[in-house]
C-alpha cells in the first residue's frame, strides 16, 4: 500500500509564490513488521526477549521459570496483599498469546461458600465490560486471567502495561469476596456494591 504524504513548504516571506505543495510516495509496507511465519521457538524468543526487556525497564523484580516458560512478578497490590502476576506467552493451533494470571484468594474456599462464590463471580464478570474472573473447582480459589492476543504483529509496550496493571488492580474484588465469604453476605447485594464503585 502506498500513503501519500502531502508536505507544505512555506515559500519566501516577500515571494510571488506564497505556498509550495510537494508530493511525497512512501511505502508504508516498509514499516510494517509481520510475524506471519514464525515458529514457536522464535515467538516465545521474542517474547522473552521483549518481556525482560520491557520488565527492566520499569524496574519490576521478576523471576522466569527454570524452563523459560513463564515469568513471575511479586509486585503490591490491594493494601498489604502480595499480588504474585504470572506472565506465560502461548503458541497453539496458530495463535500467539500472552497469558497474564494471578490468584485473588490466598486460602482454600470451603464447599459451603462455591456456590455463594459462583454467583458472585458471575455477576461481577457480566456487569463489568472487561472481567476476568474464574472459580478453580479443583483447587477451591478464585482466580484472575485476561489474555493479550499478539497474533502476527510486533508487542506493544502499552498493550503489555495495560493488561499487566488490570491484573494488579484485579485484587481490589478482595474485600468484596470476603463479605461473602466471610460475612455472609448476599452475593447479589455485594457485586452490586462492586461494580457501582
Amino acid at each position: 500500500m502506498v500513503a501519500v504524504i502531502i508536505f507544505y513548504i512555506l515559500g519566501r516571506k516577500y515571494g510571488t509564490v506564497q505556498e509550495v505543495i510537494k508530493t511525497v510516495e512512501i511505502d508504508k509496507e516498509a514499516f510494517v513488521i509481520t510475524y506471519e511465519d514464525e515458529s514457536e521457538e522464535s515467538y516465545l524468543i521474542r517474547c522473552q526477549n521483549f518481556i525482560v526487556s520491557f520488565l527492566n525497564d520499569v524496574n519490576a523484580p521478576y523471576m522466569v521459570a527454570a524452563d523459560d516458560s513463564y515469568f513471575q512478578l511479586d509486585v503490591s497490590g490491594y493494601e498489604d496483599y502480595n499480588n504474585q502476576i504470572r506472565i506465560e506467552p502461548y503458541f497453539g493451533r496458530g495463535s500467539k498469546y500472552i497469558s497474564f494470571e494471578t490468584r485473588i484468594t490466598t486460602g482454600v474456599i470451603p464447599n459451603d461458600k462455591l456456590p455463594q462464590l459462583s454467583e458472585l463471580i458471575n455477576r461481577v464478570n457480566n456487569d463489568l465490560m472487561f472481567s476476568g474472573l474464574s472459580l478453580d473447582y479443583e483447587n477451591r480459589a478464585i482466580n484472575y486471567r485476561i489474555t493479550y492476543k499478539v497474533g502476527d504483529q510486533s508487542l506493544i509496550s502499552e498493550y503489555f502495561w495495560f493488561n499487566l496493571n488490570a491484573v494488579n488492580a484485579s485484587v481490589t474484588i478482595l474485600p468484596y469476596i470476603n463479605r461473602v465469604l466471610i460475612n455472609d453476605e448476599e452475593p447479589v447485594l455485594v457485586a452490586l456494591d462492586y461494580v457501582s464503585q
